[in-house]
Parts: structure tokens; C-alpha cells; sequence
């Protein structure tokens, strides 16, 4: 009697002891935020831009970002850039984005586009990832992600006033000192939005 008790006391020890270790390795289940409430043609530009990096995964941030400075000599160099082959381009457009971008919004799986897969990874996530500030971080991403060359944001949209001209900035983030800031500027021909300039705001 007393030989059976205590294997059934063992068999329980091992049995919590496996469960436990089994939960340590478990991955982190994340929930992405409520998404906001964002217009079906900026999921339209989103995928233009999206388009434009070829095949595979997209790995894009659900929280919405704006990482461009706005100093004037940044402000007039920007204005110039997109100008530049691109007459009809409408200054006031990039103090719409300013605008637009005070506060940051929550993307949604809304994309129409079927090429490439956009994974939408919640701030959550990111910040469990990024807790300590140290390449070691940047390890546990690829190891969370393998297959991606770091992540995607995008920040909201600006339009003209007939929305046939739009513009946001994107940005990649691939290592502590390896990222990307572009603005893209898209117009509407026959209903299908187009690249027509590119131009980087920030460098890592």
C-alpha cells in the first residue's frame, strides 16, 4: 500500500514538474489592439507601398509611426525632393501628415492584396522583445521571426483635398543600429495608386 501511495506521489512530482517546464517554453501569446477606424483607401495605398517590396512576408507594426523630424531646413529639403519631377505635388500635403500623425492608430488585417503575406505584430509583442535595449533583444526577434529582415511601420496617410494624391512615411527597423525612413509619395491613375517619388528621412 505504502509502495503504491508513493508512486503515485512521484508520477504527480514528474507530471507538475513536465507540465511547468513544458508552459516556460510555451511561446507568448500576443492579442493585437483594437483596430482604429481607417478609410479602405488607405489600405489601398498601404498596399501600393507593400507592392513595391516585392514577394514573401511583410512584418508590419499594428501601431502606427511617424519618425520624421520636421526642421525647416529638413521641412524645405523635403518640399524640394518631392517636387522634383512632380509638378503637381501640393506642399500643404506634408503639413497634413504632421497633422495626421499626432496620435498613432491600430492597423487591421484590411490589406487588399494577396501576393504578400502581412503579418501584423502588436506593441505588446514588440516591447516583451525589446525589454532590455541590448543586441540580445535584437536575437529574440530573429529568433521570434526568423524568416524577416526586421520589421515595418507606416505612418497615417495625408491626402489632397480630392484624394488622388497621398503621401505617409514608412520606415524598416532591422537592428539597434540598422533601419530606414522613406516617405512615399503616391498619385490616382485610373483608380490604381502609383509611386512617384520616394525620399528618405531618417538612417540608422
Amino acid at each position: 500500500m505504502k509502495e503504491a501511495t508513493l508512486k503515485s506521489l512521484v508520477f504527480l512530482f514528474l507530471f507538475a514538474f513536465l507540465t511547468s517546464c513544458s508552459d516556460d517554453n510555451d511561446p507568448k501569446q500576443f492579442s493585437l489592439d483594437q483596430p482604429s477606424a481607417i478609410d479602405a483607401e488607405d489600405y489601398a495605398v498601404y498596399t501600393a507601398v507593400i507592392s513595391s517590396k516585392g514577394s514573401g512576408a511583410f512584418l508590419l507594426k499594428q501601431k502606427t509611426a511617424f519618425g520624421m523630424s520636421f526642421m525647416e531646413s529638413d521641412n524645405n529639403y523635403v518640399l524640394t525632393s518631392l517636387s522634383e519631377g512632380n509638378p503637381g505635388f501640393e506642399p500643404e500635403m506634408v503639413t497634413t501628415l504632421i497633422d495626421n500623425n499626432i496620435n498613432p492608430l491600430f492597423l487591421d488585417y484590411a490589406f487588399p492584396i494577396s501576393s504578400i503575406q502581412v503579418i501584423l505584430v502588436s506593441e505588446a509583442e514588440l516591447n516583451y522583445i525589446f525589454n532590455t535595449d541590448s543586441d540580445n533583444d535584437w536575437m529574440q526577434f530573429y529568433n521570434t521571426f526568423p524568416n524577416e529582415n526586421g520589421f515595418n511601420q507606416f505612418s497615417a496617410v495625408a491626402y489632397n483635398a480630392d484624394k488622388t494624391k497621398a503621401l505617409l512615411e514608412t520606415g524598416n527597423v532591422c537592428g539597434s543600429l540598422c533601419g530606414l525612413g522613406t516617405l512615399f509619395y503616391l498619385e490616382k491613375e485610373n483608380g490604381v495608386w502609383i509611386i512617384k517619388k520616394t525620399v528618405d528621412t531618417w538612417i540608422s
